[in-house]
């Protein structure tokens, strides 16, 4: 059944700042002008095809005429003449894609986004019940990795280290462009700074963990944390990139070809003896060395650190006679070798990838997390009674029972750890903590009921 989607149509109606809204300014060479505010007409269901605009500039002369053409014509070329479905999530989408609406040699239009959301939560944040099963668990990553300060710190040198070869060319057609990054690079350098020794410390335990290598985790690394679009602001190939990368790894695989410096370190640790009689002054007919290329190698350990009692993986070279043996043969002889030399410690390994099997989970899970992260962020920002009066839709979806929000808000917090296990020890999500006043610390409620077996309250 083919579904009729309303055309985007932008009206002229007064915006609430204290609700999700782009705010539209013109740059000049002193001081930034601002122009008009725009927002979904409906927070809720923000893609109903209409768009309000506030002009906070007037109409009387010719440089406001001027202005107000700009705005237009940068919305509509980027939305209202492509008979968007999608007109706000679009245009959210294209926020985090560019610094500009329209872009002018002389009079370029800038735009801001405004989160501040103390009863309109912002829908892509909180709606997912419409991810497809193929995305839920890269779309969960990437929502629980927008949770973390750290990776938004990591993401902001990321963009430090690669602005110039990402955007080369940019700027040198726009030097005003180049001009606006430097003095963004220096806030955050200013920020890396104030988060001083933890920081550091936190980039060192992510590159010498098993996730560094899983290719969803490295992305997460390099363009994840608060400042990152949501998952419904991206476009379709992100998703689809993201998603294949999910599984996919650089490193970690059980069994793979050995790598050329493995095997310089394995022919390190068997050589010495070849070596040793290589250097002396032997009789022309001493078999000394052909002798010792008999002998057979021994497998070396690689541990993470040098004083880690268990090894993490084991180098080994084998030759394998294909023809005098079954694949079967061969396969019990190396099943025989394992069960030899697999460490103790690893009798049952740690498992990595978000979606491995025996992880025990499966795409309920999922789904439940991203629930969980829905309620944990409109109660972040909301008082349970504004949600109930202002926005019953919102209520119904999330919020049927109001005495269990703190063992919710607690489980997906729990879930972030589960995720992230590299973060800072004290990194919890930046919207654990509820609106306060209607709720105490989670931790302590929860410390509570576990002390005199009382059930969570909403109270």
């Amino acid at each position: 059944m083919k579904r009729n989607w309303p055309k985007p149509v932008l009206i002229e109606s007064v915006v609430c700042r204290d609700r999700e809204h782009i705010e539209l300014f013109a740059t000049t060479s002193k001081h930034n002008i601002i122009l008009a505010l725009i927002a979904p007409e409906d927070s809720v269901h923000a893609n109903n095809g209409r768009v309000n605009i506030q002009w906070l500039i007037g109409n009387a002369n010719v440089c406001e005429r001027k202005l107000r053409k700009l705005v237009e014509t940068g919305l509509s070329e980027r939305l209202l003449k492509k008979d968007d479905l999608f007109p706000w999530t679009s245009l959210v989408h294209l926020y985090y894609q560019s610094e500009n609406l329209y872009d002018s040699d002389n009079e370029p239009i800038c735009w801001t986004i405004k989160h501040s959301l103390p009863t309109a939560p912002q829908r892509t944040d909180w709606m997912f019940e419409d991810i497809l099963d193929d995305e839920l668990i890269a779309c969960c990553m990437w929502e629980y990795g927008r949770e973390s300060h750290s990776l938004g710190l990591a993401a902001e040198e990321y963009w430090i280290q690669m602005r110039h070869t990402w955007l080369k060319e940019d700027y040198e057609r726009d030097p005003k462009l180049k001009k606006w990054h430097d003095k963004k690079q220096a806030w955050i350098e200013e920020s890396l700074k104030k988060a001083g020794v933890a920081y550091g410390e936190f980039i060192d335990r992510f590159w010498q963990a098993d996730h560094a290598n899983v290719e969803i985790y490295e992305e997460l690394f390099n363009n994840g944390g608060p400042s990152a679009p949501p998952w419904l602001a991206l476009s379709k190939d992100d998703r689809e990139r993201l998603v294949r990368k999910v599984s996919a790894s650089i490193l970690l695989h059980p069994f793979a070809p050995a790598l050329l410096g493995d095997l310089e370190r394995l022919w390190n640790a068997n050589n010495g003896r070849l070596l040793e009689i290589r250097m002396e002054n032997r009789p022309s007919d001493d078999d000394s060395e052909d002798c010792e290329l008999y002998a057979e190698t021994n497998s070396i350990e690689v541990r993470w650190e040098d004083d880690d009692k268990q090894p993490k993986s084991i180098i080994a070279a084998f030759a394998i006679d294909f023809s005098r043996f079954t694949d079967r043969e061969i396969l019990n002889a190396f099943r025989d070798w394992l069960k030899q030399t697999r460490p103790a410690l690893w009798k049952r390994p740690r498992r990595v990838f978000p979606n491995a099997p025996q992880r025990g989970r499966k795409l309920i899970d999922y789904r439940v997390a991203l629930e969980r992260l829905s309620l944990m962020r409109l109660l972040h920002e909301n008082y349970p009674d504004e949600l109930r009066e202002n926005y019953p839709k919102v209520w119904k979806r999330f919020c049927r029972d109001e005495t269990h929000f703190r063992r919710e808000c607690k489980l997906a917090c729990d879930f972030f750890r589960t995720l992230f296990p590299f973060l800072p020890e004290d990194e919890m999500p930046r919207s654990s903590k509820p609106l306060e006043i209607w709720e105490p610390e989670i931790e302590t409620e929860l410390a509570r009921q576990e002390i005199d077996g009382s059930s969570p309250t909403g109270k």
